[in-house]
């Protein structure tokens, strides 16, 4: 007889305090009491399901520390060969000045990491148009449309 797979628990309770509540009280106080959509089973069902996505969520942020833990041994893969690319073009370069000036531009550049080049932009709200304040009602001579009716 195989045993059996042991439940999993999320490393966090995602389960919110009210919920728990109210999982008590059916539990307890009106665990005969089954109503035509809901009881004590569907309450916990639901609960479950809240507890398999939130297991889902931090199997998902592993893998994702795990890839960016991968790319980061990438990055420093590639500036590791990138250094010692350049030594060689330094050494190649010679008595080639044209050559030695770009190679000099290169390692005079600032270092910056991927995620610090590029920095998320705010959203900024729009203004009202003019088209947005005659539309909601800054125009002049109008009237709310029951004077309108009333008056033809």
């Amino acid at each position: 007889m195989p045993a059996p797979e042991p439940k999993l628990e999320p490393t966090r309770d995602p389960v919110p305090g009210f919920a728990h509540e109210v999982l008590a009280l059916y539990a307890h106080a009106l665990s005969d009491v089954h109503f035509p959509d809901l009881d004590l089973g569907r309450l916990s069902s639901c609960r479950d399901a809240v507890c398999a996505a939130q297991l889902a969520v931090e199997h998902h942020e592993a893998e994702l520390q795990a890839a960016r833990a991968q790319l980061q041994e990438q990055l420093d893969r590639l500036t590791a060969c990138s250094e010692r690319a350049l030594a060689y073009a330094r050494v190649f370069a010679g008595d080639n000045t044209q050559l030695q000036e770009r190679i000099a531009q290169i390692g005079s550049r600032p270092i910056t990491a991927p995620s610090a080049a590029r920095e998320p932009q705010k959203r900024k709200r729009r203004g009202k148009s003019t088209v947005d304040a005659q539309l909601f009602g800054a125009a002049e001579g109008l009237q709310p449309m029951a004077a309108t009716e009333s008056a033809a």
